[in-house]
């Protein structure tokens, strides 16, 4: 009984505080002029909380109050997909990354040409390694040349490796390293524990 009233007390606290921090945040907006320049403030704001102070929670409440006011903004999305992930939520994360690339992709010119990176960076992180090869050959479609490509030619070898693929492995890893990216040395090392048989970890989701 004890116990469940000192949680209960300790929910009571959690939620005025989060009252008080909601509170603080329309404060801090009501000097903005336009629905576009609240957004923009919040989001940057939860970019803040969440990458600089380590407080997701906060900051996909932020998140999710900037969508409120304007839904049809792809930022807002990307943001929170963001900050989901952070969180190890990579269902999540993946959902709305989703529908930034769903929007995106229907324009010319990309405004988030890097969302496919990180929603297969997501896909690695559940395990569903096909999906995020997928993800990493339809970004090398638009630039597998460029030395900027060596990170996603590098991501995509490794998911390969994971998946038994050793071959179109160290193929991706050899055309990585032609496109003269410092990743190449990276690469190299990758190669070396696919031909040894060594473990491979597969890196951090949305860590680069």
């Amino acid at each position: 009984m004890v116990l469940f009233l000192k949680r209960c007390l300790h929910l009571v606290l959690f939620m005025v505080l989060v009252s008080a921090f909601l509170t603080a945040i329309d404060l801090q907006i009501s000097s903005a002029v336009t629905v576009s320049q609240k957004v923009h403030f919040l989001l940057t704001k939860a970019e803040d909380y969440s990458k600089n102070k380590g407080r997701h929670d906060l900051a996909l409440m932020i998140c999710n109050k900037a969508i409120k006011l304007q839904p049809s903004n792809s930022e807002g999305y990307y943001r929170r997909a963001f900050v989901l992930g952070r969180m190890g939520d990579y269902f999540n994360a993946i959902k709305n990354f989703s529908l930034v690339i769903k929007k995106d992709e229907k324009n010319p010119k990309l405004k988030y040409p890097s969302a496919r990176k990180f929603r297969g960076d997501c896909f690695m992180g559940l395990g569903y390694m096909q999906n995020a090869v997928d993800d990493y050959s339809a970004m090398l479609k638009r630039s597998h040349k460029s030395d900027k490509s060596g990170k996603i030619w590098f991501y995509m070898a490794e998911a390969l490796s994971l998946m038994n693929k050793k071959k179109l492995s160290l193929q991706a890893i050899e055309n990585g390293c032609a496109t003269g990216s410092h990743w190449c040395a990276k690469m190299k090392l990758l190669q070396k524990k696919i031909l040894t048989g060594k473990k491979i970890i597969p890196h951090k989701p949305l860590s680069n």
